[in-house]
């Protein structure tokens, strides 16, 4: 029976990729069975990844011999004998993707349960019965879990040692648990708190001189300027800062030495008469009356170009420019690191205030931020007695490690996984770590993808595994053969250094200081060698033809222009050509952001399109509750236009049959 076709359909700022492909359930036929003790497995996208890593999650199970208790005696003073079935860890980045994997474990054991076990699984069907019985009476010590819920229970276990509410709940947000200490400080201050008070007043008056704040509400102001200096705060990060007056009077001395600098070169050119350029002349008698601005004539080469031709530049005027131009440039250069260390010197006084109060009663919180936890398990961990006290508490003797989607584990993650991950491979462990860093997507929770090529190049880890090895999937099982065969020939190129080189140059600055910018450049081109080294994937061999990948350019003179062409190409591409042939349910449209998906499927609706976005099962945002709350507001009200505009234009009276005669009529 022939599988169903769907179309995906990628919008990007200015270009619309369209791709068909068919998805395939079959799987190679000629696996190897792989319990390596620390291997690495690169999966490009649609290769099989959850299949492989469900694999080796089986084996391991098939390996702990005869069904029995999940968990191995963690407390025991002899770790000999085989692991239990609930030793082996998988580590997942979502509680979707945690659901899917435990899914097809199960799924895959009953398969085997009649006769029809996957490939590389030796299991008979009887013993799949009994495993399939064993795991679903005690479905909770099947370990499948997220690396964000396995740090929680290890940093939950040791709650007391880490003087922590031992019913703490996690938030994610750090400002969600200092907020509380920033209305106490305020109310401090209101209360007649001098020192609050004046810290207060220095941090909006450094938002207001030093960060340009043009008109503002002071508490929204304050917690945009805290938000991005809590989580350091938080983690001890600000070492000794230099004071506000300290800062500000290297400032001032820059500026005076600047002012004074020009000041002098007008007097040395004065001397002598010089007929100055008119332009030039202006911008230097603006750095002697304080305004530092920014000028082609601060970088000349020599004293000359600033002066009409023919001018006769004496050693006097030559050495003040060269004077003036040096102290242009720092002013320029160290002047704005020091405006923007003035803009936030108070605020992260006020930040370590906040982080220092929340760090002090912590054992009386009932939050924890995220970040934290990562930390402190690796502080529970990182001890002597730490790892097996650890799995005591746990009640498992954790054995094997996969973790999926290793190319987004962060260093704070990783550095709190490696002693759980040294002690197993001492045991004769495993860990199995898939992954792809082209797919890398949580660079904002700094996520690190140098860490999946990083793990093999760990000389602590080899050297007590016992066999090491590197692997990819080579066969894209979901795409079409022209899809595949378009990746193949876009993104090989990226395996060539000289192209890797032209991509990082128009990536890369090009005012950065030379000698970093070879630095970052080779790093850079070294980074995006290895991310695409084997990035050309194969067909398997009943793959179907077809497919399509079709880019159109789409310019215009504003961004809004431009959202508009995009909006008004896509409508129609999905109206003419993907409707007749397609069910809407077929479609995918992939975009950039929230605030784009809103505004994509607002247009879409208008159009007649039905569409599901992540917010449109919503009930607030659906149309008929908008309108049918502008109405009851409009009622409440009769003087508020906006709400009886909202009615009026909406499909509630717009679309009504009885108000057809007013549709074109200017209710103005």
């Amino acid at each position: 029976m022939g599988q169903p076709y769907s179309n995906i359909l990628v919008v990007a700022p200015a270009a619309i990729h369209i791709a068909t492909y068919r998805s395939q359930t079959a799987r190679c036929e000629n696996t190897r069975i792989f319990m390596q003790h620390l291997r690495q497995v690169k999966a490009s996208a649609g290769s099989g990844k959850t299949y492989e890593l469900t694999r080796c999650f089986l084996q391991r199970l098939v390996a702990c011999g005869a069904p029995g208790t999940a968990a191995s005696p963690a407390c025991a003073l002899s770790s000999s004998g085989p692991c239990g079935w609930g030793d082996i860890l998988a580590v997942t980045f979502t509680n979707a993707a945690a659901t899917e994997m435990r899914e097809r474990v199960i799924r895959q054991l009953k398969s085997a349960a009649l006769g029809q076990p996957m490939q590389g699984l030796e299991l008979d069907s009887a013993s799949a019965g009994r495993w399939v019985d064993a795991i679903m009476r005690d479905m909770s010590a099947l370990n499948i879990r997220t690396i964000d819920s396995l740090l929680h229970l290890i940093v939950r276990a040791a709650a007391l040692d880490l003087r922590l509410h031992p019913d703490f709940q996690p938030v994610f947000a750090t400002e969600e648990a200092l907020t509380p200490y920033l209305d106490l400080l305020l109310e401090k201050a209101w209360q007649g708190d001098e020192n609050m008070r004046g810290l207060l007043r220095q941090v909006c008056r450094a938002m207001v001189h030093h960060g340009q704040s043009k008109g503002f509400l002071a508490g929204e102001k304050l917690l945009y300027q805290l938000r991005p200096l809590l989580d350091s705060a938080l983690l001890g990060r600000y070492g000794d800062l230099s004071s506000y007056e300290e800062l500000e009077q290297k400032l001032i001395a820059l500026n005076r030495t600047a002012r004074q600098a020009a000041g002098h070169l007008l007097h040395a050119a004065s001397g002598t008469r010089l007929p100055w350029l008119s332009n030039a002349e202006k911008a230097v008698t603006a750095w002697a009356d304080g305004e530092c601005k920014n000028s082609a004539f601060l970088t000349k080469d020599a004293a000359s170009q600033l002066f009409k031709k023919g001018a006769a530049v004496g050693p006097e005027v030559e050495h003040a420019y060269t004077a003036f131009s040096l102290a242009a440039q720092a002013c320029m250069q160290d002047g704005q690191l020091l405006r923007q260390a003035l803009r936030l010197e108070p605020s992260i006084r006020m930040a370590r205030i906040l982080a220092d109060a929340f760090l002090h009663n912590q054992e009386q919180e009932g939050t924890l931020p995220g970040l934290l936890v990562p930390h402190m398990a690796h502080e529970v961990l990182s001890g002597d007695h730490g790892v097996p006290e650890t799995l005591c508490r746990l009640g498992a003797r954790l054995t094997h490690y996969l973790v999926d989607e290793f190319q987004d584990t962060s260093q704070e993650q990783w550095r709190a996984l490696r002693p759980l991950v040294e002690e197993a491979l001492s045991r004769g462990g495993s860990l199995t770590w898939v992954g792809d860093v082209k797919q890398s997507i949580y660079g904002w929770r700094d996520g690190d993808p140098e860490l999946f090529d990083g793990i093999l190049e760990d000389k602590g880890l080899a050297a007590v595994a016992a066999t090491t090895a590197r692997d990819s999937l080579p066969f894209n099982w979901r795409s079409r053969r022209q899809v595949v065969e378009h990746n193949n020939a876009l993104f090989s190129l990226l395996e060539q250094a000289d192209t890797a080189r032209a991509v990082m140059s128009a990536l890369l600055p090009g005012d950065m200081p030379e000698d970093l910018s070879a630095e970052i450049m080779d790093a850079s081109v070294k980074s995006l060698l290895g991310a695409f080294a084997g990035t050309r994937q194969e067909c398997p061999e009943h793959t179907p033809d077809g497919g399509l990948v079709q880019v159109e350019d789409i310019a215009a003179d504003s961004s809004e222009m431009l959202r508009e062409a995009v909006f008004d190409r896509l409508g129609r591409i999905l109206l003419d050509d993907v409707a007749p042939q397609r069910p809407w349910s077929d479609v995918l449209v992939l975009v950039r952001s929230n605030d784009g998906a809103a505004r994509i499927a607002d247009h879409l609706v208008r159009l007649g399109i039905p569409v599901i976005t992540e917010n449109s099962l919503l009930l607030s945002a659906h149309p008929l509750i908008v309108q049918t709350v502008a109405l009851l507001a409009f009622l409440d009200s009769p003087d508020d236009n906006i709400a009886l505009l909202t009615v009026l234009t909406g499909e509630i009276f717009h679309g009504h049959p009885e108000a057809a005669e007013l549709a074109h009529t200017d209710l103005h």
